[in-house]
Formats: structure tokens, sequence, C-alpha cells
């Protein structure tokens, strides 16, 4: 999964396309805001990792 599988999804080869392509970076907001709004109120979320390198 992550960045590299965005890369894959829409046809690119480049690790730092993730952070270049529009298309992903849209992807990524949209699915960081489904999973930001079901959990940010519940207290068993002690932090938020967004991009491990």
């Amino acid at each position: 999964g992550g960045m590299d599988l965005y890369i894959w999804q829409f046809g690119l080869q480049n690790h730092n396309d993730f952070y270049m392509n529009d298309n992903i970076l849209t992807a990524f907001q949209a699915y960081t805001k489904v999973i930001v709004l079901c959990y940010f109120n519940s207290p068993a979320v002690f932090s938020w990792e967004l991009v491990n390198d």
C-alpha cells in the first residue's frame, strides 16, 4: 500500500510523482478526508501519521 500503490494505480513509476501529480494528491486528500471524518473524535486515536517514507 502507501504511496507506491497510488503511483502504480495512476500508471506512473517515479516515487516522487506522489508529491507532484495533481490526480494522486487529489485522490490521497479525498481518502484522508474520509478516514479523518470517520475517526477524528475517537478517543482511541492518539496521533495521525500521513506518510512514512
